[in-house]
């Protein structure tokens, strides 16, 4: 399955995706259903390019109220590998269940344009 989504924000993309890159941590009172992302690894491979791993946790509390009591905190959190390209200023990106380990496979490219 695809989905393509196209936000447009009226602010320069350098601090678009500096902000993204770097500071997405900041973002989290803004993203509704996520109560923390804390940044794993961290990893410069050259050629403008940089690995970075976080650990996200989602909110309980936004889970619809039928099922809140059969979810686990441990069944509301990922992990996502991101390759950031600051060359193209893009994210190659992947999730991973904390859980539910190959059960499904999400990921994708995200672009930072004028």
């Amino acid at each position: 399955m695809k989905f393509e989504f196209k936000e447009q924000i009226s602010h320069p993309t350098d601090q678009v995706y500096g902000l993204l890159k770097d500071g997405l941590t900041k973002l989290v009172p803004l993203v509704p259903n996520v109560t923390s992302v804390r940044e794993l690894e961290r990893e410069d491979l050259g050629d403008w390019r940089t690995r970075i791993v976080n650990e996200w946790e989602g909110d309980p509390g936004t889970a619809p109220r039928p099922i809140r009591k059969f979810i686990r905190p441990e069944f509301l959190g990922w992990r996502d590998y991101a390759e950031w390209d600051d060359s193209q200023q893009l994210v190659n990106w992947r999730f991973e269940s904390a859980v539910f380990r190959g059960l499904y496979s999400c990921g994708g490219t995200n672009y930072v344009e004028p």
